[in-house]
């Protein structure tokens, strides 16, 4: 039985534990003979409370630092608006969604590079849409331009991308006229490099889905993909796609710019400068189901529903993992001449997440750990993963990471993980719940606590006992215990007549009542395809005991009981 049980995300973090096992040191063929234990190299680090917001809207866009303003949208996602960093206070906000028009936030955004957050505008029965660009201080339009029909925009650090279907044919977006427009893009084909000065239209501030007017016609006809400045609006520089291809998904940083090419029956990756547009690399692609790529620190991780890829900044491709996916968990990161790819795994395994280090010279692997890594953040100059520890314990873990060895040893910390609630900001990580949020700040540990001992979830309680609730079959004890957690943690009985319940232990020591109370005690009920699953959470001395089963409310309180008095 897979885990059912939803973590809340609110809580206070003090000195964490190391988490047993978190570690296992797996090193694939091939790779270099292995040195000293990683914990030796990146040692232990832990969470440490920031303080409280009050967020009024909790689904998280992105952080300006320079203006501590934290950018959010409303849970239907008609409203998006800006928060102090340091108490939550709102500061402005907008509505996305004013009669006939409508706007919706560009996807990828963490750093709202340029002070602005960039919002993509349509109209109600028109082919063209608005790209909107507003102060993070202010909320005020800084500048804006029309997209021609069916043109995307795609947020790309300190640029925004916008690519054309070869059937529309449209210049970069903007004001301007028809003459301008077509001299502006043959300087910028001439030379990439050179900035070209763009509209800015301030006339409709308080409607951020108001567009301007019309984007010129491309005479040649052909798609192209077009960087325009985020701060200024200013045309970066544009291009021409191959003849016959189109652009699939895009995605940038200040290093580089990688465009998924979808030509006919084949598909390629064109990496390109960030800085000019310039071609550093074309590279053929298998089939897929739709690539989406992510661009981090010049690197490019290439994903669908069944595979991954890794690619160098100069375009050459580091890695291929059929059966592996980069989806739920997907981060990268450079540090001394090694990528840091945090994926998902084996695509059946939802256990199987991890982190390895591949070469950018060689393409070798380094290293690989079974570390679920929800975020790669930076802090005080060293590499961190940040994610949830492995089941059942249902916490952030904290591991710091040596780029030629691997990470070190994880550090459990009082935040419950739940998915999606963790948000690397920076240097920083950003907890959400229904409580509020929590700012954390990653400081190393001179020295790892001691690992408390870990009671047995087999032996939780008397298997003769609950054979009495199971009509006296007496079950069958099985350690569903994972790879990387304490060992013998999670525990299943099984009959042939009977529901399902698994025992775990989710923490034990001497803080188990501290944590207990950052936690939902239960019930919950969670469907599935084998059934609900029913699952209470109790405090039991110095540890956290789980239950889940498909028997109902009434069987999850009947086995706590039976565990309370083994244990008495």
């Amino acid at each position: 039985m897979r885990r059912s049980a939803l973590f809340g995300a609110a809580g206070v973090l003090v000195p964490s534990a190391v988490l047993t096992g978190s570690v296992p040191g797996v090193v694939p063929a091939g790779a270099p003979p292995a040195g000293p234990p990683a914990a030796d190299l990146a040692g232990p680090a832990r969470l440490v409370d920031g303080g409280a917001l009050r967020l009024p809207y909790s689904t998280i866009v992105g952080y300006d630092r320079d203006a501590d303003v934290i950018v959010g949208q409303s849970a239907d996602y008609r409203v998006v608006a800006a928060m102090s960093g340091r108490d939550g206070r709102e500061r402005w906000r907008r509505d996305l969604r004013t009669g006939d028009r409508s706007a919706t936030v560009l996807w990828s955004q963490p750093e709202l590079a340029g002070g602005t957050v960039l919002l993509n505008g349509t109209t109600r029965g028109s082919g063209e849409g608005a790209l909107v660009a507003l102060d993070t201080r202010t909320g005020d339009v800084r500048w804006r331009a029309t997209l021609a029909a069916q043109a995307e925009a795609t947020a790309a650090g300190p640029a925004v991308l916008v690519t054309t279907p070869p059937e529309t044919g449209a210049a970069p977006p903007s004001n301007r006229s028809a003459r301008e427009a077509a001299t502006s893009s043959r300087r910028a084909r001439r030379t990439t490099d050179r900035h070209s000065p763009a509209t800015t239209d301030r006339s409709a501030a308080t409607d951020p889905s108001t567009g301007a007017n019309a984007a010129t016609a491309d005479p040649a006809g052909g798609g192209r993909v077009t960087a325009l400045s985020t701060a200024t609006g200013n045309l970066l520089w544009e291009a021409a796609l191959p003849e016959g291809c189109a652009a699939g998904g895009v995605a940038g940083d200040r290093v580089s710019v990688a465009v998924e090419l979808r030509c006919g029956e084949r598909n390629e990756l064109e990496v390109r400068a960030a800085g000019s547009g310039r071609v550093l690399a074309r590279t053929g692609l298998g089939p897929g189901d739709g690539f989406a790529p992510i661009v981090r620190d010049g690197v490019t991780v290439l994903r669908d529903a069944r595979s991954f890829q890794v690619f160098g900044r100069d375009g050459r491709r580091l890695a291929d993992r059929p059966g592996e996916v980069c989806a739920e968990r997907c981060d990268a990161a450079v540090r001394d001449g090694v990528v840091v790819v945090a994926h998902d795994g084996k695509r059946d395994d939802p256990d199987d997440a991890a982190i390895e280090g591949i070469g950018l010279g060689d393409g070798r692997v380094r290293w690989r750990a079974n570390v679920a890594a929800a975020h790669l953040v930076t802090a005080g100059g060293r590499l961190y993963a940040v994610g949830p520890a492995p089941r059942p314990v249902p916490f952030l873990v904290v591991h710091g990471i040596d780029a030629e060895r691997g990470p070190g040893a994880g550090l459990a910390s009082e935040v419950p993980y739940r998915k999606g609630a963790a948000t690397g900001l920076g240097d920083r990580v950003l907890v959400t719940g229904a409580a509020g949020a929590r700012w954390y700040t990653i400081v190393p540990q001179p020295s790892p606590p001691a690992e408390p001992p870990w009671p047995d979830a087999c032996r939780a309680l008397d298997p003769a006992d609950l054979g009495a609730v199971f009509r006296k079959e007496d079950p069958d004890v099985v350690d569903v215990t994972v790879p990387g957690a304490p060992a013998h943690a999670e525990c299943r009985f099984d009959v042939a007549r009977g529901p399902a319940v698994t025992v775990s232990v989710l923490w034990a020591g001497a803080d188990a009542r501290r944590r207990f109370s950052a936690l939902e005690p239960g019930p919950e009920e969670v469907r599935g395809r084998g059934g609900t699953v029913t699952t209470v959470r109790f405090l039991d001395g110095d540890r956290i005991v789980q239950v889940e089963t498909t028997g109902g409310e009434t069987t999850a309180r009947k086995v706590a009981r039976m565990i309370q008095e083994h244990g008495a």
